[in-house]
């Protein structure tokens, strides 16, 4: 288990909390992430979880996902190269950020 620090691209949350779990097999990470955003405050844009390992090298597509409380939306998470946080937004690019969203993530990526 793990817990990840949740950012905003822009502005910053007033309530926000999140549980993960991960599983490691060889250098491939698996986990999963439940992100509540109970009062979104100033937080727009993509939403940005730390990942318990550095991704390898390269830019990975790593997450997928659903809101599942306000709006429904299919969630995708893109890894930057040799980073360590998932950067999630929704299929149409749209913010993934809103008072009252859980996210809820599987996350699959190759660690450094």
């Amino acid at each position: 288990a793990y817990t990840p620090t949740i950012t905003a691209g822009t502005g910053t949350f007033t309530t926000v909390s999140a549980t993960g779990k991960y599983y490691i097999f060889g250098k491939t990470c698996i986990l999963n992430m439940i992100v509540d955003i109970t009062a979104a405050g100033t937080a727009t844009g993509f939403m940005s979880a730390t990942l318990p390992f550095t991704s390898a090298g390269r830019i990975q597509i790593g997450g997928y996902g659903m809101e599942v409380n306000v709006t429904g939306s299919m969630l995708k998470g893109y890894i930057p190269a040799s980073s360590t946080a998932l950067q999630v937004t929704t299929y149409t690019n749209a913010t993934t950020i809103g008072s009252g969203f859980s996210n809820i993530l599987t996350v699959v990526y190759e660690i450094a």
